[in-house]
């Protein structure tokens, strides 16, 4: 039976990394040093290594992003799946862009990494690395995932929330899309349709992201360029003082979207729930749901570059484009 072609994009990150003289870590290339140590992985697939970058994930730009999706795009036709390893620090940003800049891709892209390099004995690097190809070789799997600590997560659903453990993501507000155990077992979440691929490459980052605490004062706000859309991380179900300053501070820049997204994980914006909410959206300010804060930032990159007016941004934030958002 012939193995599934797998093309294993390497970025950097720490399952990458040695020690330098110094003694701190710094990526390296990657490649060789997999099929060393894990030379049983040609039992899964044939695989082919391409290092596009070998930087800390901490340093990823949008051209980075973008270098990224244009090698996926332009091998989309030569293999079964896909694998990139990359840090986790930035990780679930760059599973969220690529799912909206890929539409109908029609193969499996796995995202993994490791807490500990792949050169130390008791790094997670091994099982994190079969596990993504393994996942990647399943031909029924139609978009991104991070595969890490034995979990597949949506891509536009997962976060970091541990620095230290090997456990390192979590699924917001859905299930994890399987386990991968003596079994591996996907939920009936996992999007398995096919349809007509298309490329989005653009991504417009001039947005200004605020993080509210009590006692802000919206009038120390100001912008050297204006941005194209704002989004306010605020309190619980989107709440935040209705004072003078920010009603001032919403109406001066009205002309731009303005987003509410939650500081809390787990839940969603309901702007009409208290008296803050409904005044904002009567100045035209829209509830982001229950999509984590990383599948926003790109959700607002990729509507700025595809949308043509404000409205038609309004209207979308809150809808389901590509599994990050429910109600």
């Amino acid at each position: 039976m012939k193995k599934p072609k797998i093309l294993m994009i390497h970025t950097g990150g720490t399952l990458s990394m040695e020690q330098d003289t110094g003694g701190a870590l710094a990526s390296r290339e990657i490649a060789e040093k997999i099929d060393s140590v894990l030379p049983e992985l040609k039992n899964i697939a044939e695989l082919v290594h391409i290092q596009i970058f070998s930087i800390d994930s901490s340093s990823i730009e949008i051209r980075h992003i973008k270098t990224l999706a244009d090698v996926l795009d332009k091998n989309r036709n030569m293999f079964d799946g896909f694998v990139i390893t990359h840090g986790t620090d930035t990780m679930a940003y760059t599973a969220s862009a690529l799912s909206f800049m890929f539409r109908n891709f029609n193969k499996p892209i796995v995202l993994t990494g490791a807490q500990r390099p792949l050169s130390e004995v008791r790094s997670d690097a091994r099982i994190n690395l079969i596990d993504a190809i393994t996942v990647a070789c399943n031909p029924n799997i139609n978009e991104i995932v991070i595969v890490f600590d034995s979990t597949v997560f949506r891509g536009t659903r997962a976060t970091k929330y541990k620095i230290s453990e090997y456990d390192a993501f979590i699924s917001q507000n859905i299930a994890p899309l399987a386990k991968l155990g003596v079994n591996i077992e996907f939920n009936k979440d996992v999007n398995t349709k096919k349809g007509i691929y298309r490329y989005y490459s653009e991504l417009n980052s001039n947005i200004a992201v605020f993080k509210l605490f009590p006692g802000i004062q919206f009038e120390n706000l100001h912008f050297l360029k204006e941005p194209d859309a704002i989004i306010l991380d605020a309190f619980g179900s989107g709440n935040l003082a209705p004072n003078k300053n920010l009603i001032t501070y919403i109406k001066k820049h009205q002309q731009v979207p303005i987003i509410i997204h939650s500081q809390v994980p787990v839940g969603r914006v309901n702007l009409n729930l208290y008296e803050a909410g409904v005044i904002l959206k009567k100045l035209g300010a829209v509830g982001s749901g229950n999509i984590t804060f990383e599948a926003l930032i790109f959700k607002t990159m990729h509507l700025l570059s595809y949308t043509k007016n404000k409205r038609q941004f309004i209207k979308l934030i809150p809808k389901n484009l590509v599994g990050e958002i429910d109600y």
